[in-house]
């Protein structure tokens, strides 16, 4: 995983634990919202492009 710290103005590399880790606490935080509410997609949003058949 390569994320870019603004501050220091440089690109950090972590290894395969620091991205498993990462996809964990996104996987808890998305599973609380779910808890606490159903997700929506919002009002006004734009039509498909294009609908398969």
């Amino acid at each position: 995983m390569r994320v870019y710290d603004a501050a220091a103005d440089e690109f950090i590399d972590h290894g395969p634990a620091a991205r498993a880790a990462a996809l964990a606490e996104v996987g808890a935080f998305l599973a609380s919202l779910v808890t606490e509410q159903d997700l929506w997609p919002g009002d006004g949003l734009l039509a498909p492009l294009a609908r398969r058949p």
